[in-house]
């Protein structure tokens, strides 16, 4: 008699130790998401009003502060002081990066020095046909892995359990 189990109608077969130990981890997994879940909550119970008022706090500063050291501005009290700045990121806006050029260039201001400003890109993004109009396409192996690497990939895992084990003690 084998003790080799069938988990699904395709996949391979498991010994029973190996299903023991599948259910293990499942079962598992279920129990540290809820947990998860329950914490996830209280967190954002806990952030939410924290984070409004930081929203309020930097209104406040920015409209009632006064100028402080390098841009920032200053709120005083009596026993503290709230000062808001902005750091510098690496990230900018490319349409307000165009929209930069476009008014240096329109004014005249910066010219001969472009080039030293600013580097042009080109991207690409696909439209809303481009999925559909691909598939039908027959694209050779090569350049049908390309299209399926532009598609952003994030793993879904779903752990359940089967309609036909006995419900789990909560």
């Amino acid at each position: 008699m084998s003790t080799d189990v069938r988990v699904s109608s395709n996949a391979v077969a498991l010994s029973q130790q190996a299903v023991e130990t599948l259910d293990y981890l499942a079962s598992l997994f279920l129990e540290l998401q809820r947990t998860a879940a329950k914490l996830y909550d209280e967190a954002y119970r806990a952030d939410y009003p924290a984070e409004r008022l930081r929203d309020q706090l930097i209104m406040m500063v920015d409209e009632l502060g006064s100028a402080g050291i390098n841009g920032s501005k200053v709120l005083k009290g009596n026993l503290f002081e709230i000062r808001l700045h902005f750091g510098i990121s690496n990230y900018c806006d490319p349409d307000a990066v165009s929209a930069l050029r476009y008014n240096l260039i329109r004014r005249g201001i910066a010219k001969g020095v472009l080039t030293d400003l600013f580097t042009g890109t080109v991207r690409y993004a696909f439209k809303e046909s481009a999925k559909a109009i691909l598939d039908r396409m027959k694209l050779p192996d090569e350049v049908r892995k390309l299209y399926q690497q532009c598609a952003s990939k994030t793993p879904i895992l779903t752990v359940s359990q089967s309609p036909s084990a006995a419900p789990a003690n909560d």
